[in-house]
């Protein structure tokens, strides 16, 4: 089995970073994106709008701070919520000097937390201890089968902002119920011809495999009503060793970054047609494939099952089937700011994705059963589109969202005898079968959104959102009795019956801002936000007796008429926020209620939903200083705790296997005239759950730096300064959900990597 079926269910220039902070009413939608800062010293001159209230003025950068949230495009000092953007500045200080967009995220997002390092899921990476939805441009990355690969979906070479929002939200529809991120891409700047070229390299100096390298270009340039921007962004990863120098053994469950190379293919075109209309497209291939140099040798006959002594990591494993992650998209926007003297917004978009995993063994007893590896094919079709209007001071955004998706699984079947006697080094197919009943899910919704301003210092904000979901299953044989029947144990079987099931969800949100002066605002919110769960986890169950040579079908999960329904979470929020030339810093204290709650077999991974309510409550804050002259500092930090209802109405702390673990990061910055350093520590927290189990934390520094050439800019840095051996938080995991199930601990035990040093060069010409 795969991990694929685990249950998903101031100057604040150069090395700092800019926290406007996170809440709850809705992230980017799918405005035209607005151009950000550039990278380091290279800022270009912004746009300044003054706004005037009691105490005087304040001039805002629009480049830096126009966000396309609420579904329209606001200020964040608009907003009766915190809305935080992460800058192309900030994602390139991190990215540039050796850490990965899924590694540098929890460092830049105090609500989200820190997750794997070498494996290629964000599984466990919950903002405010539950799920975040991650969308590129608007368009949702998240599916309704719950795979954790999203933050495996674009080079940040490609990135122009991201702008996040912690908290429930239902704005942009289902699975937001911790919170949304959604990146930005860059598109051209303006009509002259620009190229950019990065080149990249990492290591830990471990052995000649210990090598990482990236070579990216982007041209881009145009007219002055058509312009866009091409770029390829090739990545290879090497192996990766931990803080005692020894090989991470690779995630055999979720797939592993090492051995990988990945290609991000982007391209965008922007027209101007009129004075008030513009259309842009976005075209995205991304891919990223395991090379599959190494891989962990079970012993002849798989006797590293029973005897972990004798599993190893070697070298030339021959699969018929190797690990991959394929993504294609397609965007396209319309904007229309004067349509019958209102503002409208259109998208069109498509995703098609194909995901493989590693062959997984079962076994029984410490002896090999069979060898399978699962793959799926997911494409989602869809629309958005939105009017804002004006009514007196009333501002209200409406509008509906469309979308069609399907889903479809595969399941891969080894020979045995092959496996048995290479210890699993080499694989062959033998047959292929469905892995999850096939499902398409269609939905509609409609929505609206209200600003009232109520004097110079108060506004009043709500909305609602009504979603209609219809889910179609197909007929399925369950997967044990599909592999038996390839094995020849059984020659045919009963089909679990496929069906139709719809529902609709209602949803609310209000809020009021109250700003004390120009520099700072409290507000409180409330807002609600659903899960949807997964049906390829919950349908396509069902029990079966061996009947001669056929599986008879018993007791099943019905589709039609089922009771899975959306996981409808409550949120409340209360924040205070501070912005000035020098310093910035924001505190939010939240409580979020869901109305069920899902629960994982722990032996087969699959789901059920409950009555049992969950809450989760925390505060999580941010505070970064610019001094006169050269330095900067930071911190933040979030503490969070989830509580499960029981049967007998008492509370226990969430399972280890599902908790947020808090968290505080901190970094010194000091930016001399070309040169520019910066240290930077994240700290994980241990937790202990209400069964006594538990998850260790670690501490980790990283120095980062950048050195202002001629021509271009050099940015380098050392990430785990102190070659720290830890576990990652996925690796911890991972041992709780498949050992001793699926084989010793060993296995899934991963660490994370040691100290590396990074040398990026940048140039734009």
């Amino acid at each position: 089995m795969s991990s694929d079926e685990m249950g998903e269910t101031g100057n604040k220039a150069s090395l700092s970073w800019i926290f406007l902070t996170s809440t709850m009413m809705g992230c980017a939608a799918f405005a035209a994106p607005v151009a950000g800062q550039e990278s380091m010293r290279e800022t270009a001159p912004a746009k300044t709008e003054n706004t005037t209230g009691e105490t005087g003025s304040k001039s805002i950068s629009l480049d830096a701070l126009v966000i396309s949230t609420n579904r329209s495009a606001k200020l964040p000092t608009d907003l009766a919520n915190a809305v935080q953007i992460i800058s192309e500045e900030e994602i390139q200080e991190q990215t540039k000097t050796g850490t990965s967009l899924k590694e540098a995220l929890p460092t830049l997002i105090p609500s989200l937390d820190f997750g794997s390092v070498g494996s290629r899921t964000n599984y466990g990476m919950y903002m405010r201890g539950r799920a975040a939805l991650v969308m590129i441009d608007g368009v949702s990355l998240n599916g309704s089968r719950a795979i954790s690969r999203q933050l495996d979906s674009i080079d940040p070479f490609n990135i122009e902002r991201i702008e996040v929002l912690s908290g429930a939200s239902a704005l942009h529809g289902g699975n937001a119920t911790g919170g949304i991120i959604n990146i930005i891409t860059k598109h051209a700047r303006s009509s002259e011809t620009e190229f950019e070229t990065q080149l990249s390299a990492t290591s830990g100096f471990n052995a000649s495999d210990d090598l990482d390298y990236q070579i990216a270009q982007a041209v881009s340039g145009g007219t002055e009503d058509i312009r866009g921007r091409l770029s390829l962004a090739y990545t290879q990863n090497g192996n990766f060793y931990d803080g005692g120098g020894d090989l991470v053994p690779p995630d055999t469950t979720q797939t592993s970054i090492q051995d990988t190379g990945t290609l991000d293919l982007f391209g965008t075109i922007d027209a101007t047609l009129t004075e008030s209309q513009r259309v842009a497209m976005t075209l995205q291939h991304y891919q990223s494939k395991q090379e599959n140099d190494y891989y962990l040798n079970y012993g002849t006959n798989y006797a590293g099952l029973s005897d972990p002594s004798q599993i190893t990591v070697a070298t030339g494993p021959n699969f018929d089937v190797e690990p991959e992650t394929k993504r294609n998209q397609v965007t396209f926007n319309y904007d229309n700011s004067d349509f019958l003297g209102q503002a409208l917004q259109t998208q069109l978009y498509y995703r098609d994705e194909t995901l493989s995993f590693y062959p997984f063994p079962r076994q029984s007893s410490g002896t090999l059963s069979y060898v399978t590896a699962s793959g799926h094919d997911v494409s989602v079709t869809g629309a958005k589109s939105a009017i804002t209007s004006e009514i007196r001071d009333v501002e209200i955004t409406y509008g509906i969202d469309f979308s069609y998706e399907t889903f479809d699984s595969t399941n891969t079947l080894f020979d045995t005898a092959t496996a048995l006697s290479t210890g699993g080094q080499t694989l062959r197919r033998v047959a292929e079968m469905e892995r999850y009943p096939g499902f398409e899910v269609i939905t509609t919704a409609g929505f609206a959104q209200a600003s009232y301003p109520i004097g110079d210092n108060v506004t009043l904000q709500g909305g609602a959102r009504r979603e209609h979901i219809t889910t179609k299953v197909d007929s399925f044989v369950g997967s044990t009795q599909q592999i038996n029947i390839a094995r020849g144990l059984a020659t045919s079987a009963d089909a679990i019956p496929g069906g139709e099931v719809s529902y609709d969800v209602n949803l609310f949100n209000a809020g009021i801002k109250y700003d004390l002066d120009l520099d700072n605002q409290v507000w409180f919110n409330f807002s609600q936000g659903f899960e949807l769960p997964d049906p390829s986890k919950y349908y396509g169950r069902g029990s079966y007796t061996l009947v001669g040579s056929r599986y008879v079908l018993g007791n099943y999960v019905a589709v039609d008429g089922s009771n899975l329904q959306g996981i409808k979470t409550d949120s409340y929020e209360i924040g205070w926020r501070h912005d000035a030339s020098n310093w910035d810093s924001q505190i939010v204290t939240y409580y979020a209620q869901s109305d069920n709650s899902i629960e994982v077999d722990s032996t087969t991974l699959l789901i059920d939903v409950n009555n049992l309510k969950t809450r989760t409550y925390g505060i999580e804050a941010a505070f970064n200083y610019a001094f006169p002259e050269h330095w900067r500092v930071g911190v933040s930090g979030h503490y969070v705790r989830k509580m499960v209802e029981q049967e007998d109405g008492s509370w226990n702390k969430e399972l280890a296997t599902a908790a947020s673990l808090p968290k505080t990061t901190a970094y010194v910055g000091w930016q001399g005239d070309d040169l520019g350093l910066k240290l930077q520590m994240s700290n994980v927290y241990d937790y202990t759950d209400s069964t006594g189990d538990d998850m260790d934390g670690f501490t980790l520094f990283d120095l980062k730096g950048s050195y202002i050439l001629p021509r271009g800019m050099l940015m380098f840095g050392i990430n785990n300064l102190f070659d720290n051996d830890y576990q990652t938080i996925w690796g911890q995991r991972a041992v709780k959900f498949y050992s001793p199930t699926y084989g010793p601990a060993s296995v899934f035990d991963a660490t994370g990597r040691g100290r590396t040093f990074t040398a990026t060069y940048n140039v734009k010409f």
